[in-house]
């Protein structure tokens, strides 16, 4: 579910900033993905949440 809260038009542009901030880091940035990562998973538990809760009643 999380993957495919990921990859939904909603959250795209958080992954593609992600991605970017990563491949940065792997050219040698010295800074961190942090503030990256967070957004993204705030989207997808956003997405995600819903979808959850209502299986659960």
């Amino acid at each position: 579910m999380r993957v495919a809260c990921e990859q939904s038009a909603k959250c795209t542009g958080y992954k593609h900033h992600l991605d970017a901030c990563t491949a940065r880091v792997e050219a040698g940035s010295n800074e961190n993905c942090v503030e990256e990562f967070f957004h993204l998973m705030h989207c997808v538990d956003d997405c995600a949440a819903p979808k959850v809760f209502a299986t659960l009643k």
